[in-house]
């Protein structure tokens, strides 16, 4: 189980007046080695929904799912260090450099595939 601070480290609302969700943001690059999986439950949203993800690795490809009555209302950033300049596609729109994964309202499931 991940502590309360890990869990902030993993996933919040960017208290932006859109409720874009940020994920994996101070996530430690060996979080997304290949063979890791993270799971967080029940990640409190504006609005009482709640919202959870599991974010699993392999050898070339991470995928995000959103869990939970919060998943897909609204847009998600997956910035994770291990993939800055480290992106060579994904099912969603990406920028490589600065690794991160623009999720649009609706989506609840990302894979990047990465460089390596």
């Amino acid at each position: 189980l991940l502590s309360r601070r890990q869990r902030q480290m993993c996933i919040r609302d960017s208290q932006k007046a859109d409720s874009t969700l940020l994920i994996g943001r101070g996530m430690p690059a060996e979080w997304i080695e290949s063979g890791k999986k993270t799971v967080i439950r029940d990640y409190p949203l504006n609005g009482g929904r709640k919202i959870g993800f599991s974010l699993v690795s392999s050898n070339d490809t991470v995928t995000l799912t959103l869990t939970g009555d919060g998943a897909g209302t609204c847009e998600a950033i997956l910035d994770l260090v291990g993939l800055r300049g480290n992106i060579e596609s994904a099912n969603c729109e990406y920028d490589s450099e600065r690794g991160v994964v623009i999720i649009p309202k609706g989506v609840t499931q990302v894979t990047v595939r990465r460089k390596i």
